[in-house]
């Protein structure tokens, strides 16, 4: 395994984990570049007039950033905090039918030529623990994330965490966001990629 994502729901620990794993075994993080986005801010303020261009946005960004590293992704470890199928669950979401269909009907095309991970790492955290995340690492453009737009991201997240796909996928619930819950998230990481189950998908319940 060269090439392994760790997706999540906002403040579910995705970033934190894939450094922590990065760091581990002297590997590359590959994280996405979300802060660097111009419509983020706006989109917090006003989401109906910004979703568009800030989702488009996104899956271009991502979609670069991982072109851009398909060569050093077959051949050297990286730990990547993002999924590029998350861009169809947040469109889902922010945008209205109209326009979330258009970028649908976008969207398959620009994920043919992305790099397939790996192993897949999806992480579910309960609304609560969420937003305590959320609020710990203070990011100003953040502070108005409301609870029900967590449940509605989490509930895709459980979804489609589950569905068949070409390559492995590792399930993690997590209970509760302390220190001891994640580090048996890191050590059963680990241990799952030196002895990498038969079966493609596995779930795990910790916590």
């Amino acid at each position: 395994m060269n090439y392994i994502c760790i997706e999540g729901n906002i403040g579910s620990g995705k970033t934190s984990l894939a450094k922590k794993l990065a760091a581990h075994y002297n590997a590359e993080f590959l994280g996405e570049e979300f802060e660097e986005n111009p419509f983020l801010p706006l989109f917090y303020k006003e989401p109906e007039k910004f979703a568009f261009s800030l989702e488009f946005s996104f899956l271009l960004d991502r979609a670069r950033q991982l072109i851009s590293k398909k060569a050093e992704l077959t051949n050297k470890l990286h730990f990547c905090d993002y999924f590029i199928e998350k861009c169809l669950y947040f469109a889902q979401i922010n945008l209205p039918n109209a326009q979330f269909e258009e970028f649908k009907n976008a969207f398959p095309s620009i994920e043919s030529i992305v790099p397939k991970p790996d192993l897949l790492i999806f992480l579910h955290l309960n609304e609560k623990d969420l937003v305590r995340n959320i609020e710990l690492r203070g990011r100003p453009f953040e502070k108005n994330i409301s609870t029900d737009y967590l449940s509605k991201i989490n509930h895709l997240y459980l979804k489609n965490s589950a569905i068949d796909r070409s390559f492995r996928v590792l399930d993690i619930k997590i209970r509760n966001s302390d220190k001891e819950t994640y580090q048996k998230v890191f050590e059963e990481v680990k241990s799952y990629i030196k002895y990498p189950p038969q079966a493609k998908y596995l779930e795990l319940n910790l916590g």
